[in-house]
């Protein structure tokens, strides 16, 4: 079980599960919202962009089976393109609007004791027109197939109330060294080639000057950056990332390099601890757990004291791998 899914669990104990009901509920509740915007209407150039960016908000949360351009335009009797112009086009910077939504959140569910969940996501897409597409890995589909990837930081704070935080797209390398391709979807100049965990940590940053939290959790993808934890924890935050199994390790105060699973293998079972994660359908859901004092290697570096937390669900067998550090427990 990754970090990640740990904490949807804990996530739908507190909050229960959503519905097709809470979902159309949640939509009316911000389509309502946008009759009083004026924060985030205020923040663009013109009065026509914020007159467009409520139709594209209410399109979005509306039953149509097409949420693009063209019937969100149909549903509100405009041209397509002045749609079309807002969201590809016309100038106007999102930045500050992301801002206020962030204080919002920490006004409404901000907390110390917060988490960020970093994860990459794949969209499946066909074609070649839209910015980022590429064959690559896509989680949806279990393989490498045509998708657009975004890095997504979702803000976890008071009661376990969760929204998406900040979002970027991932533009490969044969996006952003295609000038002609670039210039013709209106891929910003100063949009240059960033892997997933440089995304990722940036984000990291940037939020954690505007939001409160103390845990940054993800899956390997971000964790098997050493630049990253390290990143992390250079911000003052604790952090959970799981990393891959033939992590190199060494238990603390000792000189032999394990692979992490092995080591984890070679404890005994007196020191594996069970664990309740959450409440399943057939009752409660516990996992087995290990949590060992390493180091880990740094290039150029001392190494780095981590405690290596190793999970194995009985039900499947599946074993998952983590680096994690404390903040309230010492380096």
């Amino acid at each position: 079980m990754t970090v990640s899914g740990q904490l949807g669990g804990q996530v739908e104990s507190l909050v229960g599960s959503v519905s097709e009901a809470d979902l159309r509920a949640s939509m009316g509740r911000i389509r309502g919202y946008c009759d009083h915007c004026d924060p985030y209407r205020d923040l663009l150039v013109r009065a026509e962009q914020g007159t467009r960016l409520v139709q594209m908000i209410e399109g979005l949360t509306s039953v149509l089976e097409r949420k693009s351009v063209e019937p969100i335009a149909v549903m509100h009797g405009i041209e397509r393109r002045n749609l079309q112009q807002f969201v590809g086009t016309s100038q106007w910077d999102y930045d500050p609007l992301r801002e206020q939504q962030r204080r919002e959140m920490a006004r409404e569910i901000g907390s110390p004791e917060a988490a960020l969940v970093l994860d990459g996501s794949a969209t499946p897409k066909k074609g070649n027109a839209t910015v980022g597409v590429a064959r690559q890995w896509c989680g949806r589909h279990g393989k490498v197939d045509s998708c657009v990837v975004g890095v997504y930081a979702v803000y976890v704070g008071v009661g376990g109330l969760a929204t998406i935080a900040d979002s970027q797209i991932y533009l490969p390398p044969a996006w952003a060294d295609d000038q002609k391709r670039r210039a013709k979807v209106y891929v910003p100049e100063d949009v240059q080639y960033r892997s997933q965990q440089k995304i990722a940590l940036e984000m990291t940053r940037t939020l954690a000057a505007e939001l409160p939290f103390e845990w940054v959790l993800g899956d390997d993808e971000f964790g098997r950056s050493r630049e990253v934890r390290d990143g992390v924890w250079e911000l003052g935050k604790s952090y959970v990332f799981d990393v891959p199994c033939d992590t190199r390790v060494r238990l603390a105060g000792h000189k032999k390099i394990w692979r992490a699973d092995a080591m984890a293998k070679s404890r005994s079972i007196r020191k594996w601890k069970w664990l309740r994660v959450r409440d399943g359908e057939k009752g409660p859901c516990e996992v087995m757990a290990l949590a060992l004092p390493v180091m880990t290697k740094r290039d150029g570096a001392r190494a780095v004291a981590e405690t290596l937390v190793v999970i194995e669900e009985p039900w499947d067998g599946r074993v998952t791998y983590s680096g994690s550090r404390a903040v309230t427990a010492g380096p």
